[in-house]
């Protein structure tokens, strides 16, 4: 009976953290990871935090990082584009209206300096980070296979 108010508790923990962590809000390789291996995660960690971890941190983490580049990379490239839009504003305000021919293509270029930071030597560092939808949607998965379990009588 505990165990039962325990993951009630986690239950109504995990909902007011951002239970509504569905799999459309997770990128399917990921959300396919978590499903794939949750079962077995479930069984063999008893801790709910814990098994959360180590199935977003070690079990997927080539996927979580995968997509943690993806997001990088997308939001790199909108702020590219929006320093491009702002370069290409400011030079046409100061050159009558037209700005010069390839006075912003510094935020054009393959190579931009500002990318290169981003995406060079720190690219493995920056990219450690979690995801947090797929932490919400490992820990949601879990709990429903700890409360089916529960409510079906058989131990995990």
């Amino acid at each position: 009976m505990r165990n039962l108010a325990i993951l009630t508790v986690a239950a109504f923990a995990v909902c007011a953290a951002g239970a509504a962590a569905s799999a459309a809000e997770v990128a399917k390789p990921v959300a396919d990871c978590i499903r794939a291996n949750a079962s077995a995660v479930e069984q063999a960690v008893p801790s709910l935090t814990e098994a959360t971890n180590f199935l977003v941190d070690q079990v997927c983490a080539v996927e979580v990082t995968n997509e943690t580049q993806h997001q990088q990379a997308m939001r790199l490239q909108e702020l590219q584009d929006a320093q491009l839009r702002e370069c290409e504003h400011r030079e046409a305000a100061n050159n009558n209206g037209k700005p010069p021919p390839n006075a912003c293509a510094q935020y054009t270029a393959a190579d931009n300096t500002f990318a290169s930071f981003l995406t060079g030597p720190f690219n493995t560092f920056s990219s450690m980070r979690k995801l947090p939808e797929a932490s919400a949607f490992a820990a949601k998965t879990l709990l429903d296979l700890r409360l089916s379990h529960s409510n079906s009588g058989h131990p995990h």
